[in-house]
């Protein structure tokens, strides 16, 4: 599918060139650098190996996981949307694969994004002061205008890069739901399926209480009645009873 730059990608990119700064290639150099696949794969590990050593396995697993699969969709994404790159004159970067999304703006918003989740879902510290939470949207800000900057990026890359960042992260945490409800589901199951089968056996046990009953109101009852003497006494014959008198 080929997806043309826009018109507003054209007078952008046009703008940035004609107005960049040499002070400014060298810092942007460096950010973008901090956006790439290694770093943010590398950010995306040390966080996981924290939030596990922290015993929060749910957000470990929320990070790595939503970081790779994040990955994949990316680069699925690059390869079917095969849109061209800024022209070469323009960039200060050499670099030839396909322009949309930005995997600098997707890949740090995904990371960061699911790092910002992860300490609001288990750090209350972090809540009571969530204007620290900021400084993840704002690296991933900057990495993305890097982008822009240097040349090898139209404008509507980076913005698709986010909204699709978004987009991710929110299946992600929905899906950490999903299987947290579905491990707490587990051992109510198990308990539910106990407390069946005792009342299994009780209803099997009052079931056998009105055969006892009648056995003892039976025979077996007169055998057993401590209080009637008839069972304890010898049976005579007529006869006898008659010499006897």
């Amino acid at each position: 599918m080929q997806f043309p730059a826009l018109e507003i990608d054209h007078d952008i990119t046009d703008w940035v060139v004609d107005h960049r700064l040499d002070w400014l290639d060298t810092p942007f150099h460096v950010i973008t650098t901090v956006g790439n696949t290694l770093a943010m794969t590398i950010i995306a590990i040390v966080a996981g190996l924290l939030f596990a050593r922290a015993h929060r396995r749910s957000q470990a697993w929320l990070i790595v996981i939503g970081s790779a699969t994040g990955y994949l969709v990316m680069v699925g994404l690059k390869h079917l949307f095969a849109r061209d790159r800024p022209p070469q004159a323009d960039r200060l970067v050499d670099i030839d694969t396909y322009a949309f999304p930005s995997g600098h703006a997707m890949m740090s918003g995904i990371v960061l994004g699911l790092i910002v989740v992860s300490l609001w879902q288990s750090a209350p510290w972090v809540r009571r002061h969530r204007a620290i939470l900021w400084i993840a949207p704002a690296a991933s800000l900057l990495i993305g205008a890097s982008r822009v900057y240097l040349g090898v990026h139209w404008a509507s890359d980076v913005v698709g890069g986010w909204l699709f960042a978004l987009v991710w992260i929110g299946v992600a945490v929905m899906v950490q739901r999903r299987s947290a409800q579905a491990l707490l589901r587990r051992p109510v199951a198990a308990s539910t399926g106990a407390s069946l089968d005792e009342k299994d056996r009780r209803a099997e046990q009052s079931d056998t209480e009105p055969d006892q009953a009648a056995y003892e109101r039976g025979g077996g009852a007169d055998a057993g009645d401590p209080d009637d003497d008839r069972g304890d006494q010898p049976e005579r014959h007529p006869d006898v009873d008659h010499h006897l008198r």
